[in-house]
C-alpha cells in the first residue's frame, strides 16, 4: 500500500507555483497584506493548497480577512497539516479566537485533526488556550479520548475541570491513545493521576467529589495514592487514603431479623 502524506498529497495533486511566488504569498499572508495575497492567489490558484501560505495567514498579523482570501479561493478548512494541526487548531494555538470562531461558523469540525501526537482541538485549547474551551464544547466538541480533563487536572485549572465535568467528562477515563500535551507527562492513566502529577491538591479534592475509582493503577502499576507517595506529595496521599478508608468503612446495613 502506498504511504500517504498530506505534504506529498499537496505536491502530487496540486503542483505548487514557483518558489519565489510561494515565498511572496507567505510574506503577504504573514503581514496581513490582503490585497497582495488576493492578487497572488488569483494568478496562482494552487497557492490555496500551500500549507505554508495557510499557516502564515493564520499565525501572522492578519485575521479573518486574510484567511478569507484562501477560503474564497476554495481552500479546505478541515485539511490536516499532519502533526502541524489544522486551520482550526492553528487559529486556537495562535490565539486567533475570532478566526477560530469564524472557521467553526463555516463548518470546521472540532473533532478532527491533531497537533503533535493525538492532541485534538479540545486538548490544544485546554493545554494552551483555555479561554476557547467553551467555544469548542458549544460547537459540539467531544470530550471523550481528548485528554482534556487530564490536562486541566495536571495544570490545576479548576474552572476548566469543573466545566468539563459538568459537560459529562468521565472522572475515571483512560484515553484510548496516549496524547502529548507538552506538560511533561503523558501516561495513560485516569485524571486523578494527572492531578497528583501536577501537584495540585485542589484538583485532587475536586475530583474526589465525583465517583472516582482510587483502585485504578497507571502504567507503572501505581494507584493515585501510591503515585502521590512516590512523588512525596503527602497532602494528596493523605486525602486519598482517608477518602478510601471512609469509603471502605461504609458498609451496607444488615437486613432486619
Amino acid at each position: 500500500m502506498k504511504d500517504f502524506s498530506t505534504l506529498n498529497y499537496f505536491t502530487e495533486y496540486h503542483p505548487p507555483p514557483p518558489q519565489p511566488i510561494v515565498d511572496a504569498a507567505v510574506d503577504a499572508a504573514r503581514g496581513g497584506q490582503v490585497e497582495d495575497l488576493a492578487s497572488l492567489v488569483k494568478d496562482y490558484p494552487n497557492l490555496k493548497y500551500s500549507i505554508y501560505v495557510n499557516r502564515a495567514a493564520i499565525s501572522g498579523k492578519g485575521g479573518i480577512t486574510t484567511y478569507q482570501v484562501l477560503i474564497d479561493s476554495g481552500c479546505n478548512i478541515n485539511i490536516s497539516y499532519g502533526y502541524g494541526g489544522s486551520p482550526l487548531i492553528n487559529a486556537i494555538y495562535h490565539n486567533k479566537f475570532p478566526l477560530a470562531r469564524h472557521l467553526l461558523s463555516l463548518g470546521a469540525n472540532p473533532n478532527i485533526n491533531n497537533l503533535g501526537i493525538y492532541l485534538v482541538p479540545l486538548g490544544v485549547a485546554t493545554s494552551f488556550r483555555p479561554g476557547f474551551v467553551v467555544d469548542l464544547l458549544d460547537a459540539g466538541a467531544d470530550i471523550q479520548n481528548t485528554g482534556a480533563l487530564h490536562i486541566a487536572a495536571i495544570k490545576g485549572n479548576l474552572e476548566i475541570m469543573q466545566l468539563l465535568l459538568d459537560r459529562g467528562a468521565d472522572v475515571n477515563e483512560v484515553t484510548k491513545y496516549p496524547f502529548y500535551a507538552m506538560v511533561g507527562f503523558h501516561g495513560r492513566c485516569p485524571p486523578m493521576h494527572w492531578a497528583v502529577q501536577g501537584g495540585h491538591i485542589e484538583a485532587v479534592t475536586l475530583l474526589l467529589q465525583y465517583p472516582v475509582r482510587l483502585d485504578m493503577a497507571d502504567e507503572d502499576g501505581l494507584t493515585a495514592a501510591e503515585r502521590a507517595n512516590e512523588r512525596g506529595f503527602e497532602a494528596a496521599e493523605d486525602v486519598l487514603r482517608k477518602h478510601e478508608s471512609i469509603k471502605h468503612a461504609v458498609k451496607p446495613s444488615k437486613p432486619g431479623i
